[in-house]
């Protein structure tokens, strides 16, 4: 009971700051707590920074490199490209040239139709037509020459430009212009 009469002093040896008293001093030292784990963050960042950039510089290298490499490999078709596209633009000429009528061709066509007893005086060919003067032996020579020309699948159409007749041997002169049939590409 003795105890309770007489409470003990306490000591305290720290001295009571006037600032951690006030209200503006409990602030600063709110404010410099917490400004502290803000540096450490603020560095932390930093440091993570620093160090991601050695694995960034690395990444830069590597896609610079296969980007150099991916290049010289369209660089290495560009060639190919251009003589690809030369070879394309020398095979649509010959495309182009297949389909014209060929001189074979047009002699080939007055072989099959042209009788033993008519004679050429001229012939003159163009892409898809020519034209020709003879002299038929016998009537019977042409009108067989004529209806072979029409009824040929190459030719499209049979003009008769000059007719004359001879008298001394019965033969006749005669011109003939023929347009040939588009030939079919494929």
């Amino acid at each position: 009971m003795a105890n309770q009469l007489h409470p003990t002093p306490s000591i305290n040896l720290l001295t009571q700051d006037a600032l951690s008293s006030s209200l503006i001093g409990k602030f600063l030292l709110w404010t410099l707590s917490i400004g502290r784990y803000v540096v450490v963050f603020t560095e932390l960042i930093v440091i993570l920074s620093f160090l991601s950039r050695f694995k960034l510089d690395r990444d830069l290298t590597d896609l610079n490199e296969a980007i150099a490499r991916q290049k010289a490999i369209v660089l290495s078709y560009g060639d190919l490209e251009t003589k690809i596209r030369y070879d394309q633009e020398r095979l649509a000429l010959v495309r182009q040239e297949e389909t014209k009528l060929k001189p074979p061709q047009v002699l080939t066509l007055l072989n099959q139709t042209v009788p033993a007893d008519i004679k050429f005086d001229d012939l003159s060919l163009t892409e898809n037509s020519f034209k020709f003067s003879a002299v038929a032996l016998t009537p019977q020579g042409l009108a067989v020459m004529l209806n072979n020309l029409v009824n040929h699948p190459l030719v499209e159409e049979v003009n008769i430009t000059d007719v004359s007749s001879q008298d001394q041997n019965n033969s006749i002169n005669f011109s003939i212009d023929t347009k040939l049939k588009a030939p079919s590409s494929g």
